[in-house]
């Protein structure tokens, strides 16, 4: 993937919502574009709400804005956030717009020199409580539907990137977000809020369709290096090679050909797998605001019995297994947990899950198909209290109960909790 980083440096004004662009437009090259998100030309719709500059001079100082600045890991130390104008008290739920252009809009100008499809990737900030996560792309004014609710929805409180559109129906259901350059031009590109407290740091806008292996930050933070062609190498002709005479033919009894060994039969899908224990680490950003820790699906080891599915879930691959366990070392303190399992309901084939600790089985899940043409839903359910200590095996293990009607993939889960009392 080739686009034009901005390099440029400018005159920030701190903490504030006014304009620090001083250019009159950006260029797209090569059918991409990457832009700082604190360099829009034009701010509007801010009577009630505006994106305001964060950077690691000053912040601002603004009474609803209620966390700490987050300039470690933003692009060129400076971001934008969304935040209202009147002060909120802790019990104040902060505002949720559903609808784009509504308020505190930021404008971009690009100029487009190659017409068609351009795929958006937002980066912003992850919060613990899943809010103020997200924002909605508009084009000259217009809002179309491929731009709505762009989230960077992740489990891990960072900086992130994502491409997709998020869909409250279906977890699983979730679309790439795009624009449509009809002409070449100047166009103007626009943000608008979508909840409050959202940071956004940067955007790109590139003609290559984004797929999950794509999804890096490494490869969007840095120009990728130039791909070289190889050069097909000229075939040299080589001079005629002499015929040996072959000698006369002597006619020879015939001989019974040896009966080949059969073929040995493909072995059948096994019916369980097992995956090895590795050791992982406690971090920070695993516990949540009410001091539960937090181990997510991809802190598992998959195999090849299980397959990753959109970041926040491990599945299994039942053209692999039809049953499967994965574990982890408990990494943080030896205390009584409830234990919550959260997973997604099934759509075509019912599936059974298992926790287990140090081998013996603590929590069981039975997840039956839902009734046919239901929406696809989060679900979860709680152990009782159970005494674990660092260090422990923590197990879990899945399996598929009607083999007749499977998918490729079943079994959705998404993350473990351990909440004290």
């Amino acid at each position: 993937m080739k686009y034009l980083p901005l390099l440029l440096f400018f005159s920030i004004a701190h903490g504030s919502t006014t304009p620090i662009v001083t250019e009159k437009f950006f260029e797209e090259k090569n059918g991409g574009i990457l832009v700082e998100a604190e360099h829009f030309h034009k701010q509007e719709k801010t009577t009630k709400q505006a994106w305001y500059i964060t950077t690691a001079k000053s912040t601002p100082k603004v009474a609803s804005d209620q966390d700490q600045p987050h300039i470690k890991g933003s692009g060129r130390d400076a971001y934008v956030e969304a935040l209202s104008h009147q002060p909120q008290s802790p019990n104040t739920a902060k505002a949720q717009i559903k609808a784009p252009g509504e308020t505190a809009i930021l404008s971009y100008r690009i100029k487009f020199t190659k017409t068609g499809r351009y795929y958006c990737w937002a980066r912003g900030f992850n919060h613990s409580n899943r809010t103020a996560n997200g924002i909605h792309l508009g084009l000259n004014g217009t809002w179309p539907e491929s731009g709505k609710d762009i989230h960077w929805a992740t489990r891990k409180i960072n900086w992130s990137w994502n491409f997709k559109q998020s869909d409250s129906s279906d977890p699983l259901k979730q679309s790439l977000a795009y624009i449509t350059i009809d002409q070449p031009g100047i166009h103007t590109i626009q943000f608008s809020m979508r909840e409050e407290g959202s940071e956004f740091d940067r955007f790109v806008l590139h003609q290559v369709k984004p797929t999950e292996g794509e999804l890096r930050p490494s490869f969007l933070e840095k120009r990728p290096p130039k791909i070289v062609k190889k050069t097909p190498q000229k075939k040299t002709t080589k001079p005629p090679v002499e015929k040996k005479k072959t000698p006369t033919k002597v006619a020879k009894t015939s001989k019974k050909k040896k009966a080949k060994p059969p073929a040995k039969k493909k072995s059948s899908i096994p019916k369980h797998r097992h995956i090895s224990v590795p050791a992982i680490k406690g971090r920070h950003n695993s516990v949540e605001d009410d001091g539960s820790y937090l181990i997510f699906s991809k802190n598992f080891p998959v195999g090849k019995a299980y397959r990753t599915v959109d970041y926040r879930f491990i599945s299994l691959n039942t053209k692999s297994t039809y049953s499967a366990d994965t574990s982890v070392t408990f990494p943080y303190f030896k205390r009584e947990y409830y234990i919550t399992l959260h997973y997604l309901s099934e759509s075509h084939c019912a599936s059974q899950h298992q926790i287990l600790i140090n081998g013996q089985t603590v929590l069981t899940v039975d997840n039956p198909i839902q009734k046919k043409g239901g929406k696809r839903y989060l679900s979860k359910k709680t152990s009782k209290k159970v005494k674990i200590k660092k260090g422990d095996t923590v197990t879990v293990k899945t399996q598929i109960l009607d083999s007749k009607k499977l998918g490729t993939l079943s079994g959705h889960w998404q993350m473990l909790r351990f909440k004290r009392n």
